[in-house]
């Protein structure tokens, strides 16, 4: 697991971009303050495995991936229903108050 030492300051201003990069990366944060480790961002959890330690996981990755719906969730088939027009299932907003 990588480590990177930083000020509180510094991440005080990127907070985002540090919570991305534990995120994303598993990149794990020691906030100092005056050159004393005080906190730690650590990733919330690892995953058990990775596709490169699975390869059967890749292979039904790529098979349930067409190319018209790569990125896309899955669309959940209603049984014998009728598509409702999503307009009409809104509830109505109420009117302005001024």
């Amino acid at each position: 697991m990588k480590e990177r030492a930083i000020s509180v300051t510094e991440a005080s201003r990127k907070f985002a971009d540090c919570v991305n990069r534990v995120r994303y990366q598993g990149i794990t944060f020691i906030l100092e303050k005056n050159g004393v480790p005080v906190a730690r961002i650590v990733p919330a959890h690892t995953p058990a495995y990775t596709i490169a330690e699975n390869p059967s996981a890749e292979s039904n990755a790529a098979d349930s991936t067409t190319k018209e719906d790569a990125g896309h969730p899955p669309v959940q088939e209603t049984a014998g229903k009728p598509e409702a027009n999503p307009i009409q299932a809104q509830p109505l907003r109420p009117p302005a108050i001024w």
